[in-house]
């Protein structure tokens, strides 16, 4: 059958795109690269009919022709058609109904072909293709025998019929899948310059919203019907409303029954457009694909981060319940024949002889008891902590407590959540007579450990009297910290006893607040029309309600003022004006995204921004708006979430080399918060400040680095300082959220008089999971040592060293020593978390002797060794130089997945069995055989019992249950919404 349809001349064709023609064609184009990143692995099977149509004469098209129109009768090749090398040019008309499309096409054809009516609906039905003949009309550089294709769509509505203009879209994207081409030539989006509503713009944003952005490059705007404007303001007003910044705007004006050009109007008109089409690029389907992949990837990030990824599921699970109930029954009881030794011997004799002659075979009857098991599986969660990359401590408290009027919560810095009442006044009160057996206070309802962690979120939500009061804060487990939250507060006279629910997540040090900061606030607004997010460039975010004042004019052009509102009268006690929500630490930011959702009077605004970082913006949310009678009273959520820029996420290396003055002792202090200081020490490890031969060097604590701790567990140091021909050198290992100060004692200057040293201080940032696996510790000093080094380790991290005597006893008091050190000194300690083996090498020099070993421990049990092999055997100590090097080797955790729990719910039932025992007469069994069968020998009594039985009833009951979604397409619609957010207000004024 032909798909062409002849429409009053043979070079004036239309083409019928099938309705329901496999879009899957795209999906096979974009199959590799697509559902890669999605993660979707399923296989599409490609199906592409091309639905050939019978012309109007019931005539067949020749095969030349089907091929000429660009479209085939095969399904061997994707688009449907085979190779053609001839010039086709593909130009699509999209637009409003009543924009003037199928005007258009007449005009290009310089016939009435095409159907016009004034009606509000679209007068083009489906998806139509038009052979409008020579390209050359529009494209002057095409050879002659080149094809022009005009694809023809229905109108678009713009009232509630967006479901109708999303089929519009889909059967111009499925209409692709028979077109032999790879682009499109141009779009051409038509808007009526009469129009009560300027369609244009917002025509631009659907095609945005179904193909990407990069489909404005290939769009001119065609604006029509200025030859029915008539006053000078009518058309200037029209002139302003179709500026844009995005696409070439064209001025057309259709040839139609009313209106007749001339030959030269045409022309000029005709000259005007393709000179606009030669400014723009083909629209390559290869685009679409790369759009489909970009939101794939964003709705999965969605997804993931989303807080509607999860939706109540009622399910059903079985309950189990045990009825007991009493049932008479005949039963049979035995009475055994053979009950002594004599008479089963003989019984048995007797059995074996008969065996030997013929075939013996007994039935018998058993009733036995079993007992079976119902299993109720339960997955959850057991043995839960803190582990290597994953925040996976949460905690949970829910409890009733007595509570004036705010809600207070309070850190103590060491583990410990503490919760209690505060009255109007912000005190707790500890007190009132009106508690009852309510607990008020402060009561403690968490308590963890909090090694290895370094930040909680907390969230309360108390219910009482009608009303629910939320809460949410982050806190650092190292610091101590407290909160009331006087934004919600129960306000009637007397205590209040809300249930209050405590939720708390628990982050480890390489959890996720590490690289991303969140936090969180909700609370009641007065908004009279819109939202509106502030922040102040510094470190602070603001929330108020905006107004409009609407200025109407001719042709219904709607000019809107927006402000602020900071004293409607109907507001009662709701927060209006700006309102300060949140502060954040701003260091190591580059840029962060404010995201709320607020709902009242059955409607949900929500909103999304990006802010950068030192730079002022405020956002008034215009594209969702309550505009009913009087202020609105939404509960407004808003989510901060930022991301990190740490420039020492990598393991970083900081150097300072400056000269000092240095009493006896060089000295490092860390402050916990990334400041590393140095400093001289007199003889008694005391920090020097006021030495009057210091000169100008520094003396006291002087900061040589500073640095962003963020993502960052251990800071390494080690340092060099070379004075009088003598060099100290030193080293330290310390915890990056801990303070630290260490006199270096084990070098030292005694010359009288300050020295000045040039110190080369080296610092190495070891970023979080750097020290999971490995430590690597050290240490250098001298000891006193008679004859053999001892090392030894006492199981919880600390490494001690001493010197042993000839009889392998440790020496603690010898004379000889001076104020070297002996006895046991403990010369490294490390944290045992998660170690299992450490490595231990030294080595120590005196009088021309070099003594060293290495020991290979378990990091869990104590130890000690005396190295006997080599040793200072002349007279007296000796003072040997020991360099002692230490290795932790470290397992890494992961969280436990979820282990499924059975509850076993037992029952008793009786059954009964028959047994069928044969023996062969040829065969001669041992006497054995015959005496147990003649033991279990028995006659049958018949008597009614009575029994107690028990049944079990399972239940199916509804439960509901939070699943994660799996309709994907809720999450591609909001990547597209995204999308449409970002150009909505640069192309609608």
């Amino acid at each position: 059958m032909s798909m062409i349809k002849n429409i009053g001349s043979s070079r004036n064709n239309r083409e019928i795109l099938p309705k329901e023609n496999n879009n899957n064609f795209l999906k096979s184009f974009c199959f590799q690269d697509f559902f890669s990143k999605a993660s979707q692995l399923f296989i599409i099977t490609l199906i592409i009919f091309c639905v050939l149509i019978p012309n109007a004469q019931g005539e067949d098209i020749k095969e030349s022709e089907l091929a000429n129109s660009g479209l085939s009768n095969t399904t061997d090749n994707q688009f449907c058609s085979s190779a053609n090398t001839q010039v086709r040019r593909f130009i699509l008309l999209v637009g409003a109904t009543e924009t003037g499309k199928s005007s258009f096409i007449n005009t290009i054809l310089n016939s009435q072909s095409k159907l016009t009516e004034k009606s509000r609906n679209s007068v083009t039905k489906s998806v139509e293709m038009i052979n409008a003949g020579s390209s050359q009309i529009l494209y002057p550089d095409d050879p002659s025998d080149s094809i022009l294709y005009l694809i023809d769509t229905p109108g678009f509505f713009f009232n509630d019929s967006s479901l109708q203009n999303d089929k519009i879209l889909q059967d111009i994207k499925d209409a692709f899948g028979c077109i032999n081409t790879d682009s499109l030539d141009a779009v051409l989006i038509f808007g009526s310059a009469t129009s009560d509503f300027y369609s244009l713009p917002i025509s631009l944003l659907l095609l945005m919203k179904t193909f990407g952005e990069k489909i404005t490059l290939s769009s001119l705007g065609i604006t029509t019907k200025w030859d029915l404007l008539i006053s000078p303001y009518e058309i200037d007003l029209a002139t302003l409303s179709y500026k844009s910044p995005f696409i070439t705007l064209v001025d057309w004006i259709n040839d139609n029954g009313k209106q007749s050009l001339t030959q030269i109007q045409k022309s000029n008109q005709i000259l005007k457009l393709s000179n606009s089409l030669k400014s723009i690029v083909p629209y390559k389907l290869q685009n679409l694909c790369t759009y489909n992949n970009y939101l794939t990837s964003t709705a999965l990030n969605i997804q993931s981060n989303g807080t509607n990824r999860y939706i109540s599921k009622t399910i059903t699970v079985p309950q189990v319940t045990n009825t007991s109930f009493v049932e008479s029954s005949n039963k049979t009881s035995c009475k055994l024949l053979y009950t002594t030794a004599d008479l089963i011997d003989q019984r048995a004799l007797s059995l074996q002889n008969a065996s030997k002659t013929h075939t013996v075979k007994k039935t018998r009857s058993v009733t036995l008891n079993t007992t079976q098991i119902i299993l109720i599986q339960e997955a959850r969660y057991a043995n839960i902590d803190i582990c290597n990359g994953t925040n996976c401590l949460k905690l949970l408290d829910t409890r009733k407590y007595c509570i004036e009027h705010f809600i207070a919560l309070k850190y103590d810095g060491n583990g410990g959540i503490y919760i209690a009442g505060a009255e109007s006044n912000s005190l707790v009160h500890t007190s009132r007579t009106d508690c009852g057996d309510y607990y008020q206070g402060w009561v403690k309802v968490f308590s963890f450990d909090k090694q290895n962690k370094a930040y909680m979120n907390i969230n309360t939500v108390g219910i009482g009297y009608e009303i629910t009061c939320k809460g949410s804060v982050t806190w650092n487990t190292n610091i101590e910290s407290s909160t009331i939250f006087t934004d919600c507060a129960w306000g009637m006279s007397g205590a209040q006893f809300p249930d209050i629910t405590v939720n708390i997540t628990v982050f480890s040090v390489s959890g996720e607040l590490e690289s991303k900061m969140l936090l969180s606030d909700y609370r009641q607004y007065c908004i009279g029309n819109f939202i509106a997010v502030k922040y102040d460039g510094i470190n602070s975010i603001f929330v108020g309600g905006a107004e409009s004042s609407q200025l109407v004019h001719r042709k219904k052009l709607n000019l809107m003022l927006f402000y602020i509102h900071k004293a409607r009268s109907n507001c009662v006690t709701f927060y209006q004006g700006w309102l300060k929500i949140m502060d954040f630490n701003a260091t190591g930011l580059t840029n962060f995204t404010i995201s709320h959702e607020g709902a009242d009077t059955n409607l949900t605004c929500r909103g999304s921004s990006n802010f950068e970082v030192n730079k002022t913006k405020t956002i008034i949310y215009t594209d969702c708006a309550w505009y009913f009678g009087g202020a609105q009273f939404p509960y407004i959520k808003v989510n901060f979430i930022a991301n990190i820029t740490n420039t020492t996420s990598a393991k970083a290396f900081l150097s300072d080399n400056r000269q000092h003055c240095i009493d006896y002792y060089i000295a490092l202090k860390y402050d916990g918060n990334g400041c590393l200081y140095l400093s001289g020490a007199d003889s008694n490890q005391q920090i020097q400040t006021t030495r009057n031969d210091c000169k100008n060097f520094n003396q006291n604590w002087t900061q040589i680095h500073e640095f962003n701790i963020v993502g960052i567990s251990n800071v390494s140091i080690s340092f060099s300082g070379t004075s009088n021909n003598k060099t100290c050198n030193g080293s330290a290992n310390w915890r990056a959220y801990e303070n630290n100060t260490q006199v270096f004692t084990n070098c030292f200057w005694n010359i009288s008089g300050a020295q000045y040293p040039f110190i080369m201080v080296n610092v190495s940032l070891l970023p979080i999971g750097e020290l999971s696996t490995v430590n690597f510790f050290n240490d250098s000093r001298k000891y006193c040592i008679d004859h053999f080094i001892a090392i030894k380790y006492d199981g919880v991290g600390g490494v001690y060293i001493a010197g042993a005597e000839p009889d392998k006893l440790i020496h603690t008091k010898r004379s000889d020593c001076g104020t070297y050190f002996q006895g046991w000194v403990k010369t490294i300690e490390f944290d045992t978390l998660n170690a299992e083996t450490l490595y231990i090498s030294h080595s120590g020099s005196d009088l021309g002797l070099t003594c060293s070993g290495t020991l290979n421990w378990n990091a869990k049990k104590e130890n000690m060794t005396i190295f006997t092999d080599c040793s200072w055997s002349s007279g007296g100590a000796q003072f040997p130089l020991i360099y002692l090097n230490v290795t932790v080797t470290r397992s890494v955790q992961t969280c436990k997945a979820p282990e499924i729990y059975y509850s076993q719910i037992p029952y008793t039932v009786n059954f009964t069995y028959q047994t069928l025992e044969e023996y062969d007469a040829n065969d001669y069994y041992p006497i054995e055989v015959y005496k147990e069968m003649a033991a279990i020998e028995r006659s049958e009594v018949n008597t009614t019992v009575q029994e107690t039985k028990y049944r079990v009833n399972v239940t199916m009951v509804n439960q509901t249950v939070e699943v994660e979604r799996n309709d994907f397409s809720y999450y591609i619609e909001i990547a597209k919404n995204q999308m449409m957010d970002t150009y909505r207000k640069q192309i609608i004024k």
